[in-house]
């Protein structure tokens, strides 16, 4: 048996693909990543679509579409993983018609599938997949109606040892921003609630389509209480984590922001590493629920609302809490886990 794994981007911008071809290196089953060299970082193979054209980008999923079906030809595959709801609407006919209840459809943000016209076409896909896996249980209600399996990008070995990990608090309160540095607006929030002030620091530590309009605006404002470090290895991450009082996670009030949960909300739980998010939205409920950070409505009187936080904090309860939700997530991962091994086994 073989698998094919069928990816919207570099494998590199993929990372959630490591946890599927870590299920089927366990369960010994053989498989292939195809893939979309975006960036040209990629090596030149059969399975690699490679395309720098300039051109809409609809005509771009066209031209991957069409390299996909050439693929699933020539390999024959028996069953297939697609990633995304853009990929799998463009690949819906061999969906259909050649795939039905042999594919795996995992979901890890809202995209095409939100369009209204292409909502009809995306159930049928729902309702013809072997799996439905989601990575945020917050993506389930914009969905169609299905049984969704969820999958939580988070790391095994480091939800291990969280365990061994305990909050330390800090003299001087420094927020982080770590990762994909995007959200202009929401970012520009924070920014302006703690800009110039000594009690408080603010760091953004990566790259994103937001880093240059947000250094730009640093400078203009001449705020000394605010950084920028670029690009930085993900073993690095553990240090700069350490060394902060919270992690902000503020985004936008929009469906797609406020139904997800990101890579940083994990790191949060990990590291006990009290969290900024919004409220209202998935990581707000979480974070209301289980008191792991302050859940904002708006970023008036940030630092107070820090401070309020940190003086009523019951570091006993909040690593237990932290603690407790991950297990909660390691319990849902190994379910999904076992669903998808059965599935792309038997």
């Amino acid at each position: 048996m073989k698998v094919g794994l069928i990816l919207a981007n570099n494998r590199w911008a993929s990372p959630y693909v490591e946890i599927y071809t870590k299920y089927l290196d366990e369960a010994h089953i053989d498989y292939d990543i195809i893939l979309w060299n975006r960036d040209l970082s990629e090596a030149e193979n059969d399975l690699t679509f490679t395309c720098s054209e300039q051109v809409n980008k609809i005509s771009l999923y066209f031209k991957y579409s069409s390299f996909i079906k050439q693929v699933l030809r020539s390999k024959k595959y028996e069953k297939i993983v697609v990633f995304s709801s853009q990929v799998a609407i463009f690949l819906a006919f061999t969906l259909l018609s050649n795939y039905r209840k042999r594919f795996v459809l995992d979901l890890r943000d809202l995209a095409f599938e939100q369009i209204w016209f292409l909502k009809p076409l995306y159930k049928m896909i729902v309702k013809s997949a072997g799996l439905n896996v989601v990575s945020s249980p917050g993506f389930i209600k914009y969905l169609p109606k299905a049984d969704y399996l969820v999958s939580h990008n988070l790391n095994q070995e480091e939800a291990d040892n969280a365990k061994n990990i305990h909050y330390q608090p800090n003299a001087k309160n420094k927020i982080l921003t770590i990762g994909a540095i995007r959200n202009h607006n929401s970012n520009v929030e924070v920014i302006d609630a703690v800009a110039g002030r000594k009690d408080v620091d603010l760091q953004f530590v990566g790259k994103g389509p937001s880093s240059e309009s947000l250094m730009q605006y640093v400078k203009v404002k001449n705020c000394d209480n605010i950084s920028f470090v670029g690009y930085y290895n993900k073993q690095e991450e553990p240090e700069y984590v350490k060394k902060c009082s919270f992690l902000n996670i503020y985004y936008p009030k929009e469906k797609s922001h406020s139904s997800i949960l990101s890579n940083r909300f994990y790191v949060s739980l990990v590291y006990k590493k009290p969290m900024l998010v919004t409220h209202g939205g998935i990581q707000g409920d979480y974070v209301e629920k289980y008191g792991l950070g302050v859940s904002l409505e708006n970023c008036d009187d940030l630092v107070s609302k820090l401070n309020s936080y940190l003086s009523s904090l019951e570091v006993g309860k909040y690593e237990l809490n932290c603690n407790k939700l991950l297990e909660c997530f390691v319990t849902e991962n190994k379910m999904t886990k076992q669903a998808v091994v059965n599935f792309l086994k038997n």
